[in-house]
Protein backbone atom coordinates (compact mmCIF):
# COMPACT_ATOMS: atom_id res chain seq x y z
CA UNK A 1 0.00 0.00 0.00
CA UNK A 2 2.99 2.26 0.60
CA UNK A 3 4.03 2.28 -3.07
CA UNK A 4 0.41 2.66 -4.22
CA UNK A 5 -0.11 5.65 -1.97
CA UNK A 6 3.20 7.20 -3.06
CA UNK A 7 2.16 6.77 -6.68
CA UNK A 8 -1.21 8.34 -5.95
CA UNK A 9 0.43 11.23 -4.13
CA UNK A 10 2.78 11.99 -7.02
CA UNK A 11 1.04 14.83 -8.79
CA UNK A 12 3.45 14.88 -11.66
CA UNK A 13 1.88 13.07 -14.62
CA UNK A 14 4.09 10.98 -16.85
CA UNK A 15 4.44 12.51 -20.31
CA UNK A 16 2.82 10.51 -23.08
CA UNK A 17 5.28 8.96 -25.51
CA UNK A 18 4.15 9.53 -29.09
CA UNK A 19 4.39 6.62 -31.50
CA UNK A 20 6.59 7.60 -34.51
CA UNK A 21 3.88 6.95 -37.12
CA UNK A 22 5.42 8.98 -39.96
CA UNK A 23 8.87 7.33 -39.76
CA UNK A 24 7.17 3.94 -39.59
CA UNK A 25 5.11 4.74 -42.72
CA UNK A 26 8.28 5.78 -44.56
CA UNK A 27 10.05 2.59 -43.48
CA UNK A 28 7.04 0.48 -44.48
CA UNK A 29 6.78 2.09 -47.93
CA UNK A 30 10.51 1.64 -48.50
CA UNK A 31 10.32 -2.01 -47.49
CA UNK A 32 7.29 -2.56 -49.75
CA UNK A 33 9.11 -1.00 -52.72
CA UNK A 34 12.20 -3.10 -52.09
CA UNK A 35 10.07 -6.20 -51.62
CA UNK A 36 8.18 -5.51 -54.87
CA UNK A 37 11.44 -5.14 -56.76
CA UNK A 38 12.77 -8.37 -55.23
CA UNK A 39 9.56 -10.25 -56.13
CA UNK A 40 9.64 -8.89 -59.68
CA UNK A 41 13.29 -9.92 -60.09
CA UNK A 42 12.51 -13.38 -58.70
CA UNK A 43 9.54 -13.68 -61.02
CA UNK A 44 11.59 -12.75 -64.07
CA UNK A 45 14.36 -15.16 -63.11
CA UNK A 46 11.90 -18.00 -62.56
CA UNK A 47 10.09 -17.17 -65.79
CA UNK A 48 13.32 -17.12 -67.79
CA UNK A 49 14.45 -20.37 -66.17
CA UNK A 50 11.20 -22.16 -67.09
CA UNK A 51 11.18 -20.76 -70.62
CA UNK A 52 14.82 -21.83 -71.00
CA UNK A 53 13.77 -25.31 -69.87
CA UNK A 54 10.96 -25.35 -72.47
CA UNK A 55 13.40 -24.23 -75.15
CA UNK A 56 15.84 -26.97 -74.17
CA UNK A 57 13.08 -29.55 -74.54
CA UNK A 58 12.10 -28.10 -77.90
CA UNK A 59 15.75 -28.16 -79.04
CA UNK A 60 15.98 -31.82 -78.14
CA UNK A 61 12.93 -32.59 -80.29
CA UNK A 62 14.28 -30.47 -83.13
CA UNK A 63 17.58 -32.31 -82.97
CA UNK A 64 15.71 -35.62 -82.95
CA UNK A 65 13.66 -34.61 -85.99
CA UNK A 66 16.83 -33.52 -87.76
CA UNK A 67 18.45 -36.85 -87.02
CA UNK A 68 15.40 -38.75 -88.23
CA UNK A 69 15.32 -36.78 -91.44
CA UNK A 70 18.97 -37.36 -92.15
CA UNK A 71 18.72 -41.05 -91.31
CA UNK A 72 16.06 -41.43 -94.03
CA UNK A 73 18.67 -40.22 -96.49
CA UNK A 74 16.47 -38.10 -98.65
CA UNK A 75 18.04 -38.09 -102.16
CA UNK A 76 15.50 -36.35 -104.20
CA UNK A 77 13.51 -33.21 -103.80
CA UNK A 78 10.51 -33.80 -101.59
CA UNK A 79 7.80 -31.63 -100.19
CA UNK A 80 8.85 -32.18 -96.57
CA UNK A 81 12.06 -33.71 -95.19
CA UNK A 82 10.04 -35.21 -92.28
CA UNK A 83 6.98 -37.31 -92.99
CA UNK A 84 3.60 -36.07 -91.78
CA UNK A 85 3.14 -39.23 -89.73
CA UNK A 86 6.37 -38.63 -87.80
CA UNK A 87 5.38 -35.03 -87.09
CA UNK A 88 2.02 -36.17 -85.75
CA UNK A 89 3.62 -38.86 -83.65
CA UNK A 90 6.17 -36.48 -82.12
CA UNK A 91 3.40 -33.98 -81.30
CA UNK A 92 1.71 -36.56 -79.09
CA UNK A 93 4.39 -36.17 -76.42
CA UNK A 94 3.48 -34.27 -73.23
CA UNK A 95 3.82 -30.47 -73.13
CA UNK A 96 3.94 -30.31 -76.96
CA UNK A 97 1.21 -28.16 -78.52
CA UNK A 98 2.13 -28.82 -82.12
CA UNK A 99 5.05 -29.59 -84.47
CA UNK A 100 5.38 -28.15 -87.95
CA UNK A 101 7.80 -28.22 -90.89
CA UNK A 102 7.93 -24.95 -92.87
CA UNK A 103 9.38 -24.36 -96.31
CA UNK A 104 11.53 -21.34 -97.15
CA UNK A 105 8.37 -19.19 -97.41
CA UNK A 106 7.05 -20.17 -93.99
CA UNK A 107 4.31 -22.42 -95.42
CA UNK A 108 3.54 -25.49 -93.32
CA UNK A 109 4.47 -28.54 -95.42
CA UNK A 110 3.96 -30.83 -92.44
CA UNK A 111 1.90 -30.04 -89.36
CA UNK A 112 0.59 -32.03 -86.43
CA UNK A 113 -2.76 -30.33 -87.11
CA UNK A 114 -3.60 -31.19 -90.69
CA UNK A 115 -5.93 -28.22 -91.05
CA UNK A 116 -2.85 -25.97 -90.75
CA UNK A 117 -1.13 -27.49 -93.80
CA UNK A 118 -0.43 -24.95 -96.49
CA UNK A 119 -0.79 -22.00 -94.06
CA UNK A 120 1.97 -19.61 -93.14
CA UNK A 121 2.89 -19.54 -89.45
CA UNK A 122 3.43 -16.18 -87.73
CA UNK A 123 6.62 -17.25 -85.98
CA UNK A 124 8.42 -17.46 -89.33
CA UNK A 125 8.16 -13.72 -89.80
CA UNK A 126 9.25 -12.97 -86.21
CA UNK A 127 12.91 -13.87 -86.87
CA UNK A 128 15.31 -13.30 -89.75
CA UNK A 129 16.45 -16.34 -91.79
CA UNK A 130 20.01 -15.69 -90.71
CA UNK A 131 19.04 -15.81 -87.01
CA UNK A 132 17.23 -19.15 -87.19
CA UNK A 133 20.02 -20.55 -89.40
CA UNK A 134 22.59 -20.09 -86.60
CA UNK A 135 20.56 -21.32 -83.65
CA UNK A 136 17.04 -22.02 -82.56
CA UNK A 137 14.89 -19.03 -81.59
CA UNK A 138 11.91 -19.01 -79.27
CA UNK A 139 9.03 -16.69 -78.56
CA UNK A 140 6.16 -16.73 -76.04
CA UNK A 141 2.61 -16.46 -77.29
CA UNK A 142 0.08 -15.39 -74.63
CA UNK A 143 -3.58 -14.70 -75.28
CA UNK A 144 -6.95 -15.55 -73.83
CA UNK A 145 -7.10 -18.86 -75.65
CA UNK A 146 -3.63 -20.32 -75.26
CA UNK A 147 -0.15 -19.87 -73.83
CA UNK A 148 2.52 -21.29 -76.16
CA UNK A 149 6.27 -21.17 -76.37
CA UNK A 150 7.26 -21.62 -80.02
CA UNK A 151 10.80 -22.57 -81.05
CA UNK A 152 11.96 -22.40 -84.69
CA UNK A 153 15.20 -23.51 -86.30
CA UNK A 154 16.32 -23.68 -89.94
CA UNK A 155 17.07 -27.14 -91.30
CA UNK A 156 18.52 -28.31 -94.71
CA UNK A 157 18.54 -32.04 -95.52
CA UNK A 158 21.82 -33.57 -96.57
CA UNK A 159 20.66 -34.10 -100.20
CA UNK A 160 20.40 -30.43 -100.69
CA UNK A 161 24.12 -30.14 -100.17
CA UNK A 162 25.56 -33.39 -101.49
CA UNK A 163 23.56 -34.17 -104.65
CA UNK A 164 23.18 -37.87 -103.91
CA UNK A 165 23.27 -40.61 -101.47
CA UNK A 166 27.00 -41.08 -101.51
CA UNK A 167 27.57 -37.42 -101.08
CA UNK A 168 25.25 -37.37 -98.12
CA UNK A 169 26.85 -40.42 -96.60
CA UNK A 170 30.27 -39.08 -97.34
CA UNK A 171 29.43 -35.84 -95.71
CA UNK A 172 28.13 -37.61 -92.62
CA UNK A 173 31.11 -39.99 -92.53
CA UNK A 174 33.60 -37.20 -92.66
CA UNK A 175 31.66 -35.01 -90.19
CA UNK A 176 31.19 -32.11 -92.60
CA UNK A 177 27.58 -31.26 -91.91
CA UNK A 178 27.07 -27.89 -93.49
CA UNK A 179 25.13 -25.03 -92.02
CA UNK A 180 21.50 -25.05 -93.20
CA UNK A 181 20.72 -22.70 -95.99
CA UNK A 182 17.61 -20.66 -95.16
CA UNK A 183 17.08 -19.87 -98.82
CA UNK A 184 16.83 -23.51 -99.91
CA UNK A 185 16.05 -25.42 -96.73
CA UNK A 186 13.22 -25.89 -94.31
CA UNK A 187 12.41 -24.78 -90.76
CA UNK A 188 11.27 -26.93 -87.88
CA UNK A 189 8.81 -25.40 -85.40
CA UNK A 190 8.10 -27.01 -82.06
CA UNK A 191 5.39 -25.28 -79.91
CA UNK A 192 5.47 -26.13 -76.23
CA UNK A 193 2.47 -25.72 -73.95
CA UNK A 194 3.64 -22.87 -71.60
CA UNK A 195 0.54 -22.80 -69.40
CA UNK A 196 1.86 -25.25 -66.75
CA UNK A 197 5.20 -23.42 -66.62
CA UNK A 198 3.56 -20.01 -66.34
CA UNK A 199 1.24 -21.41 -63.69
CA UNK A 200 4.31 -22.65 -61.82
CA UNK A 201 5.82 -19.17 -62.14
CA UNK A 202 2.63 -17.69 -60.67
CA UNK A 203 2.84 -20.14 -57.76
CA UNK A 204 6.43 -19.17 -57.15
CA UNK A 205 5.50 -15.49 -57.33
CA UNK A 206 2.78 -15.96 -54.74
CA UNK A 207 5.23 -17.93 -52.62
CA UNK A 208 7.80 -15.14 -52.88
CA UNK A 209 5.16 -12.53 -52.15
CA UNK A 210 4.05 -14.44 -49.04
CA UNK A 211 7.63 -14.75 -47.81
CA UNK A 212 8.38 -11.10 -48.52
CA UNK A 213 5.10 -10.05 -46.90
CA UNK A 214 5.96 -12.03 -43.80
CA UNK A 215 9.45 -10.53 -43.76
CA UNK A 216 8.06 -7.00 -44.15
CA UNK A 217 5.49 -7.57 -41.42
CA UNK A 218 8.16 -9.13 -39.20
CA UNK A 219 10.39 -6.10 -39.78
CA UNK A 220 7.58 -3.65 -39.05
CA UNK A 221 6.53 -5.69 -36.03
CA UNK A 222 10.13 -5.84 -34.82
CA UNK A 223 10.55 -2.07 -35.18
CA UNK A 224 7.24 -1.50 -33.41
CA UNK A 225 8.10 -3.99 -30.67
CA UNK A 226 11.54 -2.42 -30.26
CA UNK A 227 9.94 1.02 -29.93
CA UNK A 228 7.43 -0.17 -27.36
CA UNK A 229 10.13 -2.01 -25.42
CA UNK A 230 12.24 1.14 -25.38
CA UNK A 231 9.19 3.22 -24.49
CA UNK A 232 8.35 0.76 -21.73
CA UNK A 233 11.88 1.02 -20.38
CA UNK A 234 11.75 4.82 -20.50
CA UNK A 235 8.29 4.83 -18.90
CA UNK A 236 9.45 2.52 -16.12
CA UNK A 237 12.47 4.72 -15.46
CA UNK A 238 10.31 7.84 -15.47
CA UNK A 239 7.84 6.16 -13.16
CA UNK A 240 10.64 5.15 -10.79
CA UNK A 241 12.05 8.68 -10.87
CA UNK A 242 8.61 10.15 -10.23
CA UNK A 243 7.94 7.73 -7.37
CA UNK A 244 11.38 8.45 -5.93
CA UNK A 245 10.76 12.20 -6.17
CA UNK A 246 7.28 11.83 -4.67
CA UNK A 247 8.68 9.66 -1.89
CA UNK A 248 11.38 12.20 -1.08
CA UNK A 249 8.90 15.05 -1.19
CA UNK A 250 6.50 13.07 0.97
CA UNK A 251 9.15 12.20 3.56
CA UNK A 252 10.63 15.72 3.70
CA UNK A 253 7.27 17.53 3.61
CA UNK A 254 7.09 20.01 6.55
CA UNK A 255 3.63 18.66 7.31
CA UNK A 256 2.73 15.53 9.18
CA UNK A 257 1.01 13.20 6.70
CA UNK A 258 -0.10 9.72 7.69
CA UNK A 259 -2.82 7.22 6.87
CA UNK A 260 -4.57 4.62 8.99
CA UNK A 261 -6.80 1.65 8.37
CA UNK A 262 -10.26 1.16 9.84
CA UNK A 263 -8.75 -0.04 13.16
CA UNK A 264 -6.48 2.96 13.60
CA UNK A 265 -3.20 1.27 12.61
CA UNK A 266 -0.75 3.52 10.79
CA UNK A 267 -0.21 2.32 7.21
CA UNK A 268 1.84 5.24 5.94
CA UNK A 269 3.62 8.05 7.78
CA UNK A 270 6.29 10.61 6.90
CA UNK A 271 9.07 11.90 9.14
CA UNK A 272 7.19 14.98 10.33
CA UNK A 273 4.11 12.93 11.14
CA UNK A 274 6.18 10.43 13.14
CA UNK A 275 7.75 13.33 15.06
CA UNK A 276 4.40 14.96 15.85
CA UNK A 277 2.88 11.63 16.92
CA UNK A 278 6.05 10.68 18.84
CA UNK A 279 6.34 7.47 16.80
CA UNK A 280 9.55 5.57 16.24
CA UNK A 281 10.95 6.28 12.75
CA UNK A 282 11.84 2.59 12.43
CA UNK A 283 8.57 1.05 13.66
CA UNK A 284 6.06 3.69 12.71
CA UNK A 285 3.98 1.44 10.44
CA UNK A 286 1.41 -0.79 12.07
CA UNK A 287 1.36 1.25 15.28
CA UNK A 288 -2.15 2.12 16.46
CA UNK A 289 -3.10 5.71 17.26
CA UNK A 290 -6.46 4.93 18.84
CA UNK A 291 -5.36 5.85 22.35
CA UNK A 292 -2.94 8.65 21.48
CA UNK A 293 -2.73 11.31 24.23
CA UNK A 294 -3.65 14.31 22.09
CA UNK A 295 -4.67 12.83 18.73
CA UNK A 296 -8.36 12.02 19.07
CA UNK A 297 -8.50 9.43 16.29
CA UNK A 298 -11.88 8.03 17.32
CA UNK A 299 -13.53 11.44 17.44
CA UNK A 300 -12.07 12.47 14.08
CA UNK A 301 -13.10 9.19 12.44
CA UNK A 302 -16.58 9.51 13.89
CA UNK A 303 -16.94 12.93 12.28
CA UNK A 304 -15.60 11.63 8.97
CA UNK A 305 -17.98 8.68 8.94
CA UNK A 306 -20.86 11.11 9.50
CA UNK A 307 -19.83 13.02 6.39
CA UNK A 308 -18.41 16.04 8.21
CA UNK A 309 -15.43 17.86 6.72
CA UNK A 310 -12.39 18.27 8.95
CA UNK A 311 -10.28 21.23 7.87
CA UNK A 312 -7.71 23.00 10.08
CA UNK A 313 -9.03 21.61 13.34
CA UNK A 314 -6.75 23.19 15.99
CA UNK A 315 -5.54 21.19 18.99
CA UNK A 316 -3.31 22.43 21.81
CA UNK A 317 -1.38 20.03 24.00
CA UNK A 318 1.68 19.88 26.22
CA UNK A 319 4.56 17.98 24.67
CA UNK A 320 6.83 15.61 26.59
CA UNK A 321 9.32 18.46 26.97
CA UNK A 322 6.68 20.49 28.79
CA UNK A 323 6.30 22.91 25.91
CA UNK A 324 2.79 23.91 24.88
CA UNK A 325 2.30 23.01 21.25
CA UNK A 326 -0.52 23.75 18.83
CA UNK A 327 -1.31 21.78 15.68
CA UNK A 328 -3.87 21.96 12.90
CA UNK A 329 -5.51 18.72 11.75
CA UNK A 330 -7.20 18.09 8.40
CA UNK A 331 -8.63 14.68 7.56
CA UNK A 332 -10.50 12.86 4.83
CA UNK A 333 -11.64 9.36 3.85
CA UNK A 334 -9.60 7.57 1.17
CA UNK A 335 -11.40 5.48 -1.41
CA UNK A 336 -10.21 3.17 -4.15
CA UNK A 337 -11.09 3.50 -7.82
CA UNK A 338 -14.19 1.34 -7.36
CA UNK A 339 -15.42 3.54 -4.51
CA UNK A 340 -14.64 1.08 -1.73
CA UNK A 341 -13.11 2.20 1.55
CA UNK A 342 -9.30 2.37 1.60
CA UNK A 343 -8.42 4.18 4.83
CA UNK A 344 -8.20 7.58 6.51
CA UNK A 345 -5.81 10.37 5.57
CA UNK A 346 -4.63 12.88 8.17
CA UNK A 347 -2.57 16.02 7.63
CA UNK A 348 -1.14 17.61 10.77
CA UNK A 349 0.51 21.02 10.63
CA UNK A 350 2.62 22.45 13.42
CA UNK A 351 1.26 25.89 14.33
CA UNK A 352 4.16 27.02 16.53
CA UNK A 353 5.65 29.30 13.89
CA UNK A 354 2.19 30.44 12.82
CA UNK A 355 1.32 31.28 16.40
CA UNK A 356 4.59 33.16 16.76
CA UNK A 357 3.87 35.16 13.63
CA UNK A 358 0.33 35.85 14.77
CA UNK A 359 1.60 36.92 18.15
CA UNK A 360 4.24 39.10 16.56
CA UNK A 361 1.66 40.62 14.25
CA UNK A 362 -0.66 41.45 17.14
CA UNK A 363 2.24 42.90 19.08
CA UNK A 364 3.31 45.02 16.12
CA UNK A 365 -0.23 46.25 15.67
CA UNK A 366 -0.41 47.20 19.35
CA UNK A 367 2.99 48.84 19.18
CA UNK A 368 1.98 50.82 16.14
CA UNK A 369 -1.26 51.96 17.72
CA UNK A 370 0.38 52.76 21.04
CA UNK A 371 3.25 54.45 19.28
CA UNK A 372 0.92 56.79 17.48
CA UNK A 373 -0.97 57.45 20.72
CA UNK A 374 2.25 57.90 22.66
CA UNK A 375 3.65 60.34 20.15
CA UNK A 376 0.57 62.49 20.43
CA UNK A 377 0.54 62.38 24.24
CA UNK A 378 4.27 63.05 24.50
CA UNK A 379 4.06 66.11 22.30
CA UNK A 380 1.12 67.40 24.32
CA UNK A 381 2.90 66.82 27.66
CA UNK A 382 6.36 68.10 26.78
CA UNK A 383 5.54 71.83 26.79
CA UNK A 384 3.48 71.82 30.04
CA UNK A 385 6.19 69.68 31.71
CA UNK A 386 8.78 72.26 30.77
CA UNK A 387 6.74 74.97 32.39
CA UNK A 388 6.10 72.93 35.54
CA UNK A 389 9.79 72.03 35.76
CA UNK A 390 10.73 75.68 35.48
CA UNK A 391 8.40 76.75 38.29
CA UNK A 392 9.46 73.80 40.45
CA UNK A 393 13.10 74.77 40.02
CA UNK A 394 12.24 78.42 40.84
CA UNK A 395 10.36 77.41 44.00
CA UNK A 396 13.19 75.09 45.07
CA UNK A 397 15.66 77.97 44.84
CA UNK A 398 13.34 80.50 46.54
CA UNK A 399 12.54 78.27 49.51
CA UNK A 400 16.09 77.87 50.76
CA UNK A 401 15.16 79.27 54.13
CA UNK A 402 12.06 77.09 54.51
CA UNK A 403 13.29 73.50 54.59
CA UNK A 404 9.91 71.74 54.71
CA UNK A 405 8.58 73.69 51.73
CA UNK A 406 11.86 73.26 49.83
CA UNK A 407 11.57 69.52 50.39
CA UNK A 408 8.10 69.58 48.86
CA UNK A 409 9.42 71.57 45.92
CA UNK A 410 12.27 69.03 45.51
CA UNK A 411 9.77 66.16 45.43
CA UNK A 412 7.82 68.03 42.76
CA UNK A 413 10.99 68.52 40.73
CA UNK A 414 11.92 64.81 41.03
CA UNK A 415 8.51 63.69 39.83
CA UNK A 416 8.60 66.14 36.94
CA UNK A 417 11.98 64.81 35.86
CA UNK A 418 10.65 61.22 36.09
CA UNK A 419 7.66 62.20 34.01
CA UNK A 420 9.99 63.87 31.51
CA UNK A 421 11.95 60.62 31.16
CA UNK A 422 8.69 58.78 30.53
CA UNK A 423 7.82 61.29 27.80
CA UNK A 424 11.29 60.82 26.27
CA UNK A 425 10.78 57.05 26.28
CA UNK A 426 7.39 57.51 24.66
CA UNK A 427 8.92 59.59 21.87
CA UNK A 428 11.76 57.09 21.46
CA UNK A 429 9.29 54.25 21.06
CA UNK A 430 6.94 56.18 18.77
CA UNK A 431 9.68 57.54 16.56
CA UNK A 432 12.79 55.39 16.96
CA UNK A 433 14.43 56.98 13.96
CA UNK A 434 16.54 55.33 11.30
CA UNK A 435 19.45 53.26 12.57
CA UNK A 436 22.99 53.93 11.39
CA UNK A 437 24.04 50.35 10.74
CA UNK A 438 27.73 49.67 10.26
CA UNK A 439 29.66 46.38 10.31
CA UNK A 440 31.24 45.85 13.69
CA UNK A 441 31.90 43.34 16.41
CA UNK A 442 29.27 42.79 19.08
CA UNK A 443 31.87 41.88 21.69
CA UNK A 444 32.90 45.50 22.61
CA UNK A 445 29.20 46.39 23.05
CA UNK A 446 28.71 43.46 25.41
CA UNK A 447 31.80 44.58 27.38
CA UNK A 448 30.45 48.12 27.57
CA UNK A 449 27.02 46.97 28.82
CA UNK A 450 28.65 44.79 31.50
CA UNK A 451 30.80 47.66 32.74
CA UNK A 452 27.75 49.96 32.93
CA UNK A 453 25.77 47.36 34.89
CA UNK A 454 28.45 46.28 37.36
CA UNK A 455 27.68 49.04 39.86
CA UNK A 456 23.93 48.31 39.80
CA UNK A 457 24.56 44.58 40.32
CA UNK A 458 27.03 45.20 43.16
CA UNK A 459 24.60 47.51 44.96
CA UNK A 460 21.91 44.82 44.87
CA UNK A 461 24.23 41.98 45.91
CA UNK A 462 23.88 40.21 42.55
CA UNK A 463 26.84 38.47 40.89
CA UNK A 464 27.31 39.58 37.27
CA UNK A 465 29.06 36.83 35.28
CA UNK A 466 30.82 37.95 32.11
CA UNK A 467 31.54 35.70 29.12
CA UNK A 468 35.18 34.74 28.46
CA UNK A 469 36.87 37.06 25.96
CA UNK A 470 37.03 35.58 22.44
CA UNK A 471 40.27 34.74 20.65
CA UNK A 472 39.12 36.87 17.73
CA UNK A 473 36.42 39.47 18.36
CA UNK A 474 35.73 39.74 14.62
CA UNK A 475 33.97 36.38 14.70
CA UNK A 476 30.98 38.25 16.21
CA UNK A 477 30.70 40.83 13.42
CA UNK A 478 27.23 42.06 12.54
CA UNK A 479 25.51 45.16 11.12
CA UNK A 480 25.13 47.35 14.23
CA UNK A 481 24.04 50.74 15.47
CA UNK A 482 26.28 50.72 18.53
CA UNK A 483 24.35 53.29 20.62
CA UNK A 484 20.96 51.68 20.03
CA UNK A 485 22.32 48.19 20.65
CA UNK A 486 23.88 49.34 23.95
CA UNK A 487 20.51 50.80 24.93
CA UNK A 488 18.70 47.50 24.16
CA UNK A 489 21.22 45.26 25.93
CA UNK A 490 21.44 47.65 28.87
CA UNK A 491 17.65 47.55 29.35
CA UNK A 492 17.66 43.74 29.32
CA UNK A 493 20.66 43.42 31.65
CA UNK A 494 19.34 45.94 34.20
CA UNK A 495 15.93 44.20 34.14
CA UNK A 496 17.67 40.88 34.81
CA UNK A 497 19.64 42.40 37.75
CA UNK A 498 16.50 43.98 39.17
CA UNK A 499 14.58 40.68 38.85
CA UNK A 500 17.28 38.75 40.77
CA UNK A 501 17.26 38.57 44.52
CA UNK A 502 20.35 39.26 46.63
CA UNK A 503 22.80 36.41 46.38
CA UNK A 504 21.65 35.43 42.92
CA UNK A 505 23.51 35.82 39.64
CA UNK A 506 23.08 37.19 36.13
CA UNK A 507 25.16 35.52 33.41
CA UNK A 508 25.82 37.19 30.07
CA UNK A 509 26.91 34.91 27.21
CA UNK A 510 27.80 35.29 23.54
CA UNK A 511 28.30 32.63 20.89
CA UNK A 512 27.77 31.86 17.21
CA UNK A 513 24.95 29.61 16.02
CA UNK A 514 24.97 27.09 13.19
CA UNK A 515 23.50 28.31 9.92
CA UNK A 516 21.89 26.46 7.01
CA UNK A 517 22.75 26.18 3.31
CA UNK A 518 20.47 29.07 2.33
CA UNK A 519 20.89 31.13 5.50
CA UNK A 520 24.11 32.22 7.16
CA UNK A 521 24.94 31.87 10.82
CA UNK A 522 24.16 34.34 13.56
CA UNK A 523 25.63 35.73 16.75
CA UNK A 524 23.57 35.13 19.89
CA UNK A 525 23.74 37.15 23.11
CA UNK A 526 22.02 35.53 26.11
CA UNK A 527 21.18 37.14 29.45
CA UNK A 528 20.19 34.55 32.10
CA UNK A 529 19.12 35.36 35.64
CA UNK A 530 18.32 33.25 38.69
CA UNK A 531 15.25 35.22 39.68
CA UNK A 532 11.73 33.99 40.31
CA UNK A 533 10.96 33.64 36.60
CA UNK A 534 7.98 34.88 34.65
CA UNK A 535 4.55 33.25 35.00
CA UNK A 536 3.14 31.78 31.75
CA UNK A 537 0.17 34.16 31.79
CA UNK A 538 2.58 37.13 31.93
CA UNK A 539 5.18 35.81 29.49
CA UNK A 540 3.01 36.54 26.43
CA UNK A 541 2.73 40.27 27.30
CA UNK A 542 6.20 41.27 28.45
CA UNK A 543 7.02 43.12 25.19
CA UNK A 544 3.73 45.02 25.21
CA UNK A 545 4.22 48.75 25.94
CA UNK A 546 3.18 49.92 29.43
CA UNK A 547 2.94 46.33 30.66
CA UNK A 548 5.06 45.95 33.79
CA UNK A 549 5.11 44.07 37.06
CA UNK A 550 7.36 46.63 38.79
CA UNK A 551 5.71 49.15 41.10
CA UNK A 552 7.72 52.04 39.63
CA UNK A 553 8.25 50.73 36.10
CA UNK A 554 6.97 52.36 32.92
CA UNK A 555 6.60 49.16 30.89
CA UNK A 556 8.57 50.62 27.99
CA UNK A 557 12.06 49.18 28.47
CA UNK A 558 11.42 45.75 26.94
CA UNK A 559 9.20 47.21 24.21
CA UNK A 560 11.98 49.63 23.18
CA UNK A 561 14.57 46.82 23.26
CA UNK A 562 12.28 44.64 21.13
CA UNK A 563 11.94 47.40 18.54
CA UNK A 564 15.71 48.01 18.38
CA UNK A 565 16.50 44.32 17.86
CA UNK A 566 13.89 44.06 15.09
CA UNK A 567 15.36 47.14 13.34
CA UNK A 568 18.69 45.30 13.31
CA UNK A 569 17.02 42.40 11.46
CA UNK A 570 17.36 40.19 14.50
CA UNK A 571 15.12 38.27 16.85
CA UNK A 572 14.55 38.43 20.59
CA UNK A 573 13.07 35.54 22.53
CA UNK A 574 12.57 34.59 26.15
CA UNK A 575 12.23 31.31 28.00
CA UNK A 576 11.26 31.20 31.65
CA UNK A 577 9.96 28.85 34.30
CA UNK A 578 8.57 30.07 37.61
CA UNK A 579 11.15 29.69 40.35
CA UNK A 580 13.99 28.89 37.91
CA UNK A 581 14.76 32.27 36.37
CA UNK A 582 14.56 33.61 32.84
CA UNK A 583 16.78 33.66 29.75
CA UNK A 584 16.55 36.44 27.15
CA UNK A 585 18.24 35.62 23.82
CA UNK A 586 19.10 38.12 21.10
CA UNK A 587 19.99 36.73 17.67
CA UNK A 588 21.64 38.93 15.01
CA UNK A 589 22.73 37.77 11.52
CA UNK A 590 26.47 37.58 10.89
CA UNK A 591 27.95 39.74 8.15
CA UNK A 592 31.13 39.92 6.11
CA UNK A 593 33.86 37.34 6.56
CA UNK A 594 32.29 36.11 9.78
CA UNK A 595 29.29 34.82 7.82
CA UNK A 596 31.48 33.32 5.05
CA UNK A 597 33.67 31.47 7.53
CA UNK A 598 30.68 30.13 9.39
CA UNK A 599 30.12 26.40 8.72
Amino acid sequence: MHSETITALSAKRLPRIQFPLKPLIVISCTLILIASWVVWQAKEQERNRLLSDLKSRADVLIWALEGSARSMMMQRSVVSPVPQELVEEVAKQPFIAYVAILDRNGIAVAHSFRDQLGMQLSIFSAFTPEAIALTSQGMLIENDEEQLYEVIKAFTPSSAHGGGSSGGMGGMRHGHMKQPDPATGFSIVVAMDAAPSLSEVAKHVWHYMLIVFLLVMATIGGVTLLFYMQSLSVSKQMLLDTQRLASQMFEKLPLGVFTTDAEGKVTLCNECGASLLALSPVAKHGVTVCGHPWFDWKGLVRSLDQGEAILDHEVEFTAETGKITAVSISASVMKQSDGSFSGYLFIVRDLIEVKKLQKQLRLNERLTALGDLSAGIAHELRNPLGTVKGYATFLFMKLKDNAPLQEKAGMMLTEVERLSRVVSDLLAMANPGKLQLEPGSLWPIVERVISLTEQEAASRGVQLISPPPPVDGDEYRAALDADKMIQALLNLTINAVQATERGGSVQVGIHRSVGTQDKGGSVVVSIADTGNGIPPEVLASIFTPYFTTKPSGTGLGLAIAHGIIEQHGGEISVSSKPGQGSVFSIRLPLTGEAAKEHP
